[in-house]
């Protein structure tokens, strides 16, 4: 009875923090995130959300420690190093800002419309850096598709060796930071 009870709770709860979310109100939401993580603290969703309500809030050293959390325990680590780049932009510490961002390419992260339109970012958008990591991400996936398409195609070869060059800028021997 007292787990059902507690899944309950963690339910309610759960619906009410998407539902803040869901209405823009980020205190609100932050307040529900972050009751769950005190709840559950390895779950990485919790910190997740939690960072990105606090981000919404203007709490960006909660949000930060928050997404400290996140990485430490392995989830979605190119995103949590994107939203670490938003809060250093925010902060005005562009320098960490666009080796945040960069880290997040490397990792995964690849949504290159929100890079290009996210106002957390406004900081840091005209730095060279900032053009370099864009780039390495457009060439990325470019790259990624061509090699879908040699799979598609059966040309094992072209797909191996482009799957490769996808390796190499996921471990970072195309450096989004410059250098290779």
């Amino acid at each position: 009875l007292a787990v059902t009870s507690r899944m309950s709770e963690i339910s309610q709860l759960e619906k009410k923090a998407d539902y803040a979310i869901s209405e823009k109100d980020f205190i609100a939401a932050a307040t529900a995130w972050g009751a769950l993580a005190e709840r559950a603290p390895r779950v990485g969703k919790y910190q997740h959300m939690l960072s990105y309500s606090l981000i919404g809030a203007g709490e960006l050293d909660g949000a930060a420690a928050a997404i400290e959390k996140q990485l430490a325990l392995g989830f979605q680590t190119g995103t949590g190093l994107y939203n670490l780049a938003c809060v250093r932009s925010l902060e005005g510490n562009t320098e960490e800002a666009v080796s945040y961002l960069a880290d997040s390419v490397l990792h995964g992260f690849n949504n290159y419309k929100l890079m290009k339109e996210d106002p957390d970012l406004t900081n840091i958008r005209d730095t060279k850096v900032f053009a370099k990591v864009y780039q390495t991400l457009l060439d990325r996936d470019r790259v990624r598709a061509e090699a879908n398409l040699a799979m598609d195609f059966e040309d094992w070869d072209q797909a191996v060796a482009l799957y490769g060059q996808v390796v190499g800028f996921e471990n970072g021997q195309k450096n989004a930071k410059g250098s290779s």
